[in-house]
């Protein structure tokens, strides 16, 4: 068993203080990567329990149980840790996440507005943003609000954006992402990126066969880390509606 605390004093009280053991949080992602979930919850749950008015602890908690499927203890945490910590809210972009998963489109599309005053130039912010949008008023309404975004470096995000404008296809997505540089790792999180927007994309516009062929692909490419169980969420989520 690990060992997640270390004894670090006494209170004037007499009763031992505990905190948090360096690495907590990346043990519980390795949990996570060896299909140990039940230890990756008993370590985030023990870290609650060890600090439970540290914002942190419930926010990795609630990506945990995100990547979990447990959606709403998921946003319980999210909305804990902004609690505790409410000037924290801007930055949380996973809770939009959980929110659209959880079919809860208008304070999805909040919490992705406000995230752009803290990340004016990250393209998914302004992808799931207009995810959020088209499942409450439509495709077009969401290309119509549609947030305005910087220069993101990463390709083919930029790419990924136009599409939203309606100004590139799906195809010329793919295209960056294959052409992109930066070496072996570059090119496989640009192929990530393409696959898994490309993906999402298509599923919005209810051409879900295309949707899991490309989500399929961005899970095969063994990167992306939290977006990349986004995609598995995802493509469960679209095996489900099947049955």
């Amino acid at each position: 068993m690990l060992i997640l605390v270390a004894i670090v004093g006494f209170r004037r009280d007499g009763m031992s203080q505990q905190a948090l053991e360096p690495g907590w949080s990346s043990r519980a992602e390795q949990a996570l990567a060896n299909g140990q979930n039940e230890e990756a919850v008993k370590i985030v749950d023990q870290a609650v329990a060890i600090a439970p008015n540290q914002p942190s602890v419930f926010l990795v908690r609630g990506m945990v149980y995100f990547r979990l499927g447990r959606l709403q203890e998921s946003l319980n945490d999210f909305d804990k840790s902004i609690e505790l910590a409410p000037n924290s809210k801007p930055e949380c972009w996973q809770r939009g996440i959980t929110l659209y998963y959880l079919g809860r489109f208008e304070e999805g599309r909040d919490q992705f507005a406000i995230h752009r005053t803290v990340n004016p130039n990250d393209v998914e912010n302004p992808f799931w943003h207009f995810l959020c949008v088209a499942k409450s008023e439509g495709i077009e309404a969401a290309r119509s609000k549609l947030l305005p975004v910087g220069r993101d470096s990463r390709p083919p995000l930029m790419e990924v954006f136009e599409m939203l404008r309606g100004n590139a296809e799906p195809a010329q997505v793919i295209e960056a992402a294959n052409e992109a540089h930066g070496g072996p790792n570059g090119k496989t999180l640009a192929r990530f990126y393409g696959h898994l927007y490309v993906g999402l994309y298509f599923d919005c516009l209810g051409q879900r066969e295309l949707a899991k062929q490309h989500l399929e692909q961005c899970v095969a490419e063994k990167t992306g880390g939290y977006m990349r169980d986004v995609a598995v969420l995802h493509l469960r989520q679209l095996s489900e509606k099947k049955q």
